[in-house]
């Protein structure tokens, strides 16, 4: 058996310190060693109401410290802003962040900087 004990809340939630949310899976980029595989998926999108509706089914059971939203490269999708939105409002993480390659800066629109921590 494990030497560890996962952590609950308050609301016999489990406790992890991250959760990433894929929101767009392809990639403005072909590195050669992606580790998520996007230069060889086709565009593919997670409408805000789908990250709405997945971590709503989440939040009943798990609480992130940080909830990050990945991709591919999710400054290529086109509501960002919406689906930043729809995670920030889930409740599911603590903490809001976007991981990017830093090739699409003016894609963070003033609304999408509010929205994130980090």
């Amino acid at each position: 058996p494990p030497s560890f004990a996962y952590a609950l809340d308050a609301a016999g939630r489990l406790r992890v310190g991250s959760l990433e949310l894929h929101v767009a899976e392809h990639c403005n980029l072909r590195c050669r060693d992606c580790d998520v595989a996007s230069p060889l998926w086709p565009e593919r999108l997670l409408a805000p109401g789908e990250v709405a509706g997945t971590l709503a089914r989440l939040r009943p059971l798990l609480r992130a410290e940080v909830l990050k939203i990945v991709g591919g490269e999710p400054l290529l999708h086109p509501e960002l802003e919406a689906v930043l939105r729809a995670a920030r409002g889930s409740g599911v993480g603590e903490r809001l962040r976007v991981t990017s390659n830093g090739r699409l800066p003016r894609r963070l629109t003033d609304g999408c900087l509010r929205l994130i921590d980090s």
